[in-house]
């Protein structure tokens, strides 16, 4: 996060199914990235954790393909957006600052800044925008956000910086009010999948070196500039300040929007919040807890079939058809499940046993 230093945080995920061959697919699951700031740089595992949104691209890893060290991977990132600035269309402007953003945030926001000029009123653009700005230490958010409530009023994503300022700073009082209008709004869309399809696909359009993996290596840079600032509501809703006044019941408002959202991440948050914030026993506890279940279902059975099936070029295909067609991730999950004759809903007795599975919260 700009302005200062700040301890590394982890998000508790699922493991990804390996493929026999040893490549790591990207998954059905809740992950989140691990990350730390170094100098103002980012910081990442030489073998990044996976970010997934919950699709069918059983691509080559979603960090890197394990043929290349982080360094080879990086400079087949800087190569790809120079590919990508010589086009002027939002997409591979867009595409070429999200891949630029390891090396030079401030100049991936200046990228974003044109994306934002050759694609106006695309909310999801102004979303990423936004992202990237946070890793610019000269970069204000503020303006960027203020554009997006302009977009889209009811998208509490807007707020998100707000929430991470204040808890950057300590300040409770700031925090009580972001989580205060965070709680007036009444959806929760980050465009994830149409982020990645979308700047996949122009990425492939201009054959970049990342070439094949451009997909995948789209949704892994997501994961870096996105997860962060999504994940800081969990943190804003803990236990430990439920008793402020007025901050539980803005936070049982935050996650019953953010079970309505368009990432799995996103829903799976607002659960973990529900869970928090009414009692065991609680219509809304329980129903925040059915969702869990559902969701860890979906993403362990359809996990197994793409693992089957191996055919990573027509599940990417699949992706990117269905993805057209819900933005939603539980929706695609769902369709995905469906094509394959699957049920997309867990018999009553069915329960999560791999390790760790519980701990998703």
């Amino acid at each position: 996060m700009p302005g200062g230093h700040h301890t590394p945080h982890r998000s508790v995920r699922h493991v990804a199914p390996v493929a026999p061959g040893g490549r790591n697919m990207l998954h059905v699951s809740v992950v989140t990235a691990i990350e730390a700031r170094d100098g103002g740089k980012l910081r990442r595992r030489a073998w990044p954790a996976c970010v997934t949104i919950a699709v069918a691209l059983a691509l080559a890893g979603c960090a890197h393909p394990p043929d290349l060290d982080s360094r080879q991977y990086e400079a087949l990132l800087r190569q790809s957006a120079r590919s990508l600035q010589a086009h002027q269309d939002a997409d591979s402007l867009a595409a070429a600052a999200l891949f630029s953003v390891r090396g030079d945030p401030g100049a991936a926001a200046e990228l974003m800044t044109r994306a934002g000029s050759a694609g106006p009123g695309r909310p999801e653009l102004t979303i990423l925008h936004a992202w990237i700005c946070a890793r610019a230490p000269e970069c204000d958010m503020r303006p960027i956000e203020a554009r997006l409530r302009a977009q889209e009023p009811e998208n509490g994503i807007s707020w998100l910086g707000a929430v991470r300022r204040a808890e950057a700073t300590a300040d409770d009082a700031e925090l009580d009010k972001a989580l205060a209008a965070l709680a007036g709004a009444t959806q929760a869309r980050s465009y994830w999948t149409r982020l990645v399809v979308r700047l996949g696909e122009a990425a492939r359009r201009a054959a970049v070196p990342a070439g094949p993996d451009a997909q995948a290596a789209v949704a892994g840079e997501l994961a870096v500039v996105g997860l962060p600032d999504i994940s800081v509501v969990s943190r804003g809703c803990a236990s430990d300040r439920l008793t402020r006044d007025g901050v539980r019941e803005s936070c049982r408002r935050i996650a019953a929007t953010m079970l309505t959202g368009d990432t799995v991440l996103v829903e799976m948050i607002g659960a973990a919040i529900a869970m928090r914030v009414w009692p065991e026993g609680a219509a809304e506890h329980e129903a925040a807890r059915e969702a869990r279940r559902v969701y860890r279902y979906r993403s362990e059975v359809l996990s197994r079939a793409l693992q089957a099936e191996g055919d990573e070029e027509s599940i990417a295909r699949e992706f990117a058809e269905l993805a057209g067609l819900h933005e939603r991730e539980q929706d695609l999950l769902v369709a995905q499940l469906e094509r394959r004759g699957i049920d997309p809903m867990p018999a009553d007795d069915w329960r999560d046993e791999r390790p760790g599975s519980r701990a998703v919260q």
